[in-house]
């Protein structure tokens, strides 16, 4: 059996003697704390689904003018909203920053946006945008 005590500021230090859950277990002790964390997390899921649901576009090429599309010379890269809010939750998760609201929120994003059919449209040639998203806007 594993035991673990305070260590350093890097982290737990494994030696016999007083158990101390690792840090990604602590808070978890009563099952109403958890739950309570539950809860929060879908607190941040459903902000994330009203938010989306006013200002995201209804379907594929809708309200493009609010995306991330730089243009590098004739080409144009799609920085889609799950993109961003994964690279934004994985450094989230490296810092060890673990505001479940936040999270919920940006996996929320991050869901929402893969529902999308040009989820992995990501380059494509600037004239041809038109010819790429005209077939999702007739299919609505």
């Amino acid at each position: 059996m594993k035991y673990w005590r305070e260590g350093s500021h890097s982290g737990l230090v494994r030696s016999p003697g007083k158990t101390v859950c690792q840090k990604w277990h602590r808070g978890f002790k009563s099952l109403p704390l958890r739950i309570m964390y539950w809860i929060i997390f879908i607190l941040g899921m459903l902000t994330s689904s009203i938010f989306l649901y006013f200002f995201a576009g209804k379907y594929e090429g809708d309200k493009i003018e609010r995306s991330i599309r730089p243009k590098i010379g004739m080409y144009r890269i799609h920085i889609h909203h799950w993109i961003w809010s994964s690279v934004v939750f994985i450094f989230c998760i490296i810092f060890e920053f673990y505001h479940l609201f936040i999270l919920g929120i940006l996996i929320g994003f991050i869901l929402q946006g893969l529902m999308y059919r040009d989820r992995f449209i990501i380059f494509y040639k600037d004239e041809d945008f038109k010819k790429i998203y005209s077939k999702y806007k007739l299919d609505k």
